[in-house]
């Protein structure tokens, strides 16, 4: 079983502006399966929300297909705020930090 991964969106907006950097690695390897991306309702309207405003609407128009790709075909939907999970069915959480 891959191990199951929850991506940040800021993570995801790295990986999608800069592709041969770390975040665009693990974009990469989130389309070819190497790892379950776990994402709620409401990770996916923050992906959708938040890269919309970042990007130009041409870049938007360009990426959005990539983005429904991953969210679409390659995520698991999970229910947000679930209590009593299991602490081996916790998915890794992926996220960017920024050292000033």
């Amino acid at each position: 079983m891959p191990i199951r991964v929850v991506i940040d969106t800021n993570v995801v907006f790295e990986g999608l502006t800069r592709k041969g950097g770390a975040c665009g690695l693990i974009i990469d390897a989130w389309r070819a399966g190497l790892f379950t991306v776990c994402i709620s309702n409401a990770l996916a309207y923050e992906y959708d929300d938040v890269l919309s405003r970042q990007f130009s609407e041409r870049r938007w128009n360009s990426i959005k297909p990539l983005l429904t790709e991953l969210v679409g075909d390659r995520a698991k939907f999970v229910k947000s705020g679930s209590h009593g999970v299991r602490p081996h069915r916790i998915p890794v959480m992926i996220t960017s930090l920024t050292v000033p």
